[in-house]
């Protein structure tokens, strides 16, 4: 059990406080839904209160995944995608999440490319 004091609790508590109520609480909802996830529910239902209690900017969740693979006639945004994950290495810093962030970047990345064609 963390404390309510935590330093990792305050910076995850200013992290969100960067982020849109209503699209973040519906992400992470989202999450509920899951299967493989299910083991983490009480994880999953408390980081949405703290999305409730938090949240008050106007950025939304998916920013990675939205710059590197805009929607149609839309450009791709390689930095405001850096600077997400940097942002977010600063906030929570842990190196086997931000292995993760990189690995979903290369995948998005990936996916982008494979399907306007620039595979070769």
């Amino acid at each position: 059990m963390v404390p309510l004091a935590s330093p990792e609790l305050l910076r995850l508590t200013k992290f969100l406080e960067k982020y849109d109520l209503k699209s973040t609480v519906s992400q992470l909802a989202g999450l509920l839904t899951a299967p493989a996830l299910q083991a983490n529910t009480v994880r999953i239902e408390i980081l949405v209160h703290l999305a409730v209690a938090h949240c008050r900017g106007k950025r939304k969740p998916g920013l990675i995944h939205d710059a590197l693979f805009p929607e149609w006639n839309k450009p791709v945004r390689i930095a405001e995608a850096k600077r997400a994950i940097t942002e977010y290495r600063k906030a929570m810093g842990r190196p086997e999440d931000l292995l993760e962030l990189h690995v979903f970047w290369c995948e998005t990345a990936s996916g982008f490319s494979m399907e306007f064609g620039y595979a070769d």
